[in-house]
């Protein structure tokens, strides 16, 4: 069950709509996970992730056809062996879940190497490995601050 932002009127997970006020809920991920904050750990940045629960992440090259919901271009990916289209995460209830999409380089959840196209669940505080692009995953089950 999810709770309505506006009213706080429990839901059926999934829900888009409150039904008892009439309340959007959509930009809420069921199971508790609210928001998800990609660390890049050799620059610093933060990227707050939102609007969506799944997100492919990769790079963006000229006349690609498929482009990433989270494009780590700008932050030196070619160079760190980040594929066009390396992996993706899934926001699922109570969990979020990443999946080496067959990439070049792989992935490494806490330095363990991950199999492709099979979903690991990821927990608040862990490094990711693109290739050699580190990532620390801040998830959490409240909102946060701007």
């Amino acid at each position: 069950m999810i709770k309505c932002p506006v009213c706080h009127h429990n839901e059926p997970n999934g829900s888009l709509f409150c039904s008892d006020c009439g309340g959007e809920i959509f930009d809420i991920v069921p199971g508790g996970v609210h928001e998800v904050i990609l660390e890049f750990i050799d620059s610093g940045e933060k990227l707050k992730l939102n609007g969506s629960r799944e997100y492919t992440i990769g790079r963006v090259s000229k006349a690609q056809a498929l482009i990433p919901d989270v494009d780590l271009s700008k932050y030196g990916a070619f160079q760190k062996g980040v594929s066009r289209l390396h992996a993706i995460l899934k926001t699922n209830p109570g969990q979020c879940l990443l999946m080496d999409l067959e990439s070049a380089n792989g992935i490494r959840i806490n330095g363990e190497r991950v199999a492709p196209c099979v979903d690991l669940p990821v927990q608040n505080g862990d490094t990711i490995n693109l290739g050699s692009f580190k990532i620390l995953f801040h998830i959490s089950e409240e909102k946060v601050a701007e």
